[in-house]
């Protein structure tokens, strides 16, 4: 069993497709956590009474951290995904997770995206691919026909894709993480005090607490990147949309604040 927590703002269609992704994708039976921050275009009327759903609704729009920790709150499993609403996942994504962290011992693991692949080579052709296609058609609208079109330009088949990837890299993994998918458990988290519900940057600073951790008491490893096991990303539907400012602004911090330019060299070298 498995809590996915997933925070949201608006983004109508985009929540739509997530969540068929899920009930399609998902191979654990899971609870989704939706935290929703006062969403005015039917998203969290779209959420309420649905299926696996724990709705909670904001009366303001709160920072990532906040509303994930909202989400920590009210979990009930060990297993836990932090997952953004603008992704689609692939078959068994949560199955092939846990193997692979249970395959290569570590705590934090995340599925590889077009942003981050096998290879910096890889990841640049098909940042560059999804620039092309996803550019024109977010101009024209951000609906779900223009969403299945941009995954369709882009894949082909998707499911293909996904399933060629596995088989070329199995439970490989590397150093680094993907922020709009992040696998772990309750255990791990207390471990590193959770997340600092002051720092906007959740995965930057998920990242470096975790690294932190790993060098200076050796119980964890970094955090990694599952090379065969592939989530679609469209990329800050949100952050780039009208949305409110954060309820809880005047409570946040930088990444860049918190941590000192010597140990962000230090603990983010391998990236």
């Amino acid at each position: 069993m498995i809590s996915i927590i997933t925070p949201i703002y608006n983004q109508l269609a985009m929540n739509k497709l997530f969540y068929e992704s899920l009930l399609q994708n998902t191979f654990h039976p899971f609870e989704l956590i939706i935290i929703d921050n006062k969403s005015d275009d039917g998203s969290r009327e779209y959420f309420e009474g649905k299926e696996h759903v724990v709705l909670i609704k904001n009366e303001f729009n709160y920072s990532y951290p906040y509303c994930n920790n909202l989400g920590i709150q009210k979990s009930r499993f060990e297993y836990m995904a932090f997952l953004n609403n603008d992704i689609i996942l692939s078959e068994d994504w949560d199955k092939k997770l846990m193997a692979c962290m249970e395959v290569n011992d570590v705590q934090f693991i995340c599925p590889c995206g077009t942003e981050r692949m096998g290879t910096k080579e890889l990841t640049t052709k098909r940042m560059l691919r999804w620039k092309l296609i996803s550019t024109p058609l977010r101009k024209i609208s951000v609906n779900i026909l223009s969403l299945k079109w941009m995954m369709k330009l882009m894949y082909s088949s998707y499911e293909k894709y996904a399933a060629s990837l596995f088989r070329k890299y199995g439970f490989k993994i590397k150093e680094g993480f993907c922020g709009f998918a992040i696998l772990t458990t309750k255990t791990n988290l207390n471990k590193i005090e959770g997340m600092d519900i002051r720092v906007q940057e959740a995965d930057w600073d998920l990242f470096v607490k975790v690294k932190k951790r790993s060098i200076d008491i050796g119980d964890m490893k970094p955090i990694q990147i599952a090379l065969g096991i592939f989530v679609h990303h469209f990329g800050r539907l949100t952050a780039k949309s009208n949305f409110p400012d954060f309820k809880d602004r005047n409570n946040l911090y930088s990444f860049d604040d918190k941590w000192t330019e010597h140990e962000r060299k230090k603990y983010l070298q391998n990236l």
